[in-house]
């Protein structure tokens, strides 16, 4: 007697990052029904949970899709392509980023989020494409946590970790922020972190002046997938996020 078809199938093993509580968006390009193309570029991304949207109504400023590891990526051009989200609300807050940069002569943002009147944190490259966060808060110039280890790979995606306590952004000291680039910390503490009630958050550029719609820093390369989680996650957390989007994109640690 021939076996089921059901037991044939092997289960489902895999990572569920919804498994993680307090996920406020989730941004994976390799789930088509989350994309809206329009003549071939990205109008909207939307969340895989939630209702949080990121839009482009220019036409000439849409990205397009690539793939990174054989999944669909989006890919921002470097010059105009960007996405863009208001509202944002942060408490404590992990953010999990899969990216692949290209050469560039300039440096880009990947990942800006919460900008407000000069204060913001990012994520991106710099010109020697080397990864970079950035932070500015309150009446201080950008602080920079840059990786000198790990360099931007132009074949294999990029897994970036960040996270930071909202109560010391509040009061602008900035402890406890951890920045991890495939895997390896690079920072344990940090100053001038600025914390935001409203503002924007954009793919593929900055607003370094807070939701004026002036962008700079456009980002050339592609983004596979982005989890933004209201909550310090612990190690073991950040380890099966960064497993799970390592194995999906390709990254290496």
């Amino acid at each position: 007697m021939p076996m089921s078809p059901r037991l044939l199938r092997p289960r489902a093993t895999g990572f569920n990052p919804q498994s993680i509580p307090s996920l406020n968006y989730w941004l994976d390009a390799s789930q088509s029904s989350t994309i809206t193309l329009v003549s071939g570029a990205v109008s909207q991304w939307r969340s895989a949970v939630g209702s949080r949207t990121f839009s482009q109504s220019t036409a000439n400023n849409r990205p397009t899709t690539t793939t990174i590891n054989g999944k669909t990526a989006v890919r921002f051009d470097g010059a105009n392509d960007a996405l863009t989200s208001f509202g944002e609300a942060p408490a404590n807050r992990t953010f999990f980023v899969a990216a692949l940069g290209e050469s560039h002569t300039a440096s880009g943002c990947v990942l800006f989020s919460s900008g407000s009147a000069g204060q913001f944190n990012n994520f991106g490259y710099t010109s020697s494409r080397v990864p970079i966060w950035t932070f500015r808060g309150t009446g201080v110039g950008s602080v920079f946590t840059r990786s000198t280890s790990v360099a931007a790979s132009s074949t294999i995606a990029l897994i970036t970790t960040a996270q930071y306590v909202q109560a010391n952004i509040v009061d602008n000291t900035g402890n406890n922020l951890l920045t991890r680039f495939n895997g390896t910390s690079v920072v344990a503490g940090g100053a001038n972190i600025q914390g935001f009630t409203s503002g924007s958050i954009v793919l593929g550029a900055a607003d370094n002046t807070g939701g004026s719609g002036l962008l700079e820093s456009f980002y050339k390369g592609s983004i596979g997938e982005i989890l933004a989680y209201d909550a310090l996650l612990s190690a073991t957390q950040i380890t099966a996020v960064e497993n799970y989007l390592r194995l999906k994109w390709g990254g290496v640690f």
